[in-house]
């Protein structure tokens, strides 16, 4: 395998590509990006944002295959739930007060056409 391609399989080196990805996204529609790898004892968050009055969550999940499912699968019920207690550290910490709520991108990478089909899913506990 050419280092090239240990590059662009490199798991980490792919989510960091989706976050950025993202980012770009979530910027054209004017969202305002607070902070991004928010660490806590209970997870990460990926993109932490602001639309409008909310404060927005976002997980970012990106693939280079099907082969575990579309992106968006991997943010079921128990993520979400793990989520939720990154989030609410958050907003304790940041004395955030108001509306907030999850989004997920959903990245698709094609490596060999060097393409990315992207898809913005608002207010994914909805789906709940």
């Amino acid at each position: 395998m050419s280092n090239e391609c240990q590059i662009l399989n490199d798991k980490k080196t792919i989510g960091n590509l989706g976050e950025k990805l993202a980012c770009n996204h979530l910027k054209k529609l004017s969202y305002i990006i607070l902070d991004k790898n928010f660490r806590s004892r209970y997870g990460e968050i990926d993109i932490i944002a602001k639309d409008g009055e909310a404060i927005v969550f976002v997980e970012v999940k990106t693939r280079t295959n099907l082969e575990y499912g579309q992106p968006q699968e991997a943010v079921d019920f128990f993520k979400l739930k793990k989520m939720a207690k990154t989030i609410y550290n958050y907003i304790s910490l940041n004395n955030i007060r108001g509306a907030v709520r999850i989004d997920v991108v959903a990245i698709n990478l094609d490596m060999t056409k060097r393409k990315a089909r992207l898809r913005h899913f608002k207010d994914a506990l909805a789906e709940y």
